[in-house]
């Protein structure tokens, strides 16, 4: 029980240190489909439709979207976490 304890602590330390939490972050590309009043609403190559809040987005810019899947397999619970235009 006690390498069992060990072994977890050990996993979460090594989880921490070496950024294995990134792997829950990816990319996307994207096109904006309307921008009012902040709200962006754009639309990715696959089709999934995602809004957030910025300003200088306008649409028909192809943006790129840094997405957090939070851990899960189920990408419409996933999140934007930052937005950038891109040429």
């Amino acid at each position: 029980m006690r390498k069992a304890a060990l072994g977890l602590m050990l996993s979460i330390a090594m989880s921490s240190i070496c950024g294995f939490g990134d792997f829950t972050r990816y990319t996307r590309e994207a096109k904006v489909i309307s921008s009012f009043n902040d709200e962006v609403v754009v639309m990715d190559e696959y089709g999934h439709v995602w809004s957030f809040y910025g300003d200088g987005f306008k649409a028909k810019d192809k943006v790129k979207l840094y997405m957090d899947s939070l851990g899960t397999d189920n990408v419409t619970d996933d999140i934007i976490t930052d937005a950038e235009i891109i040429e």
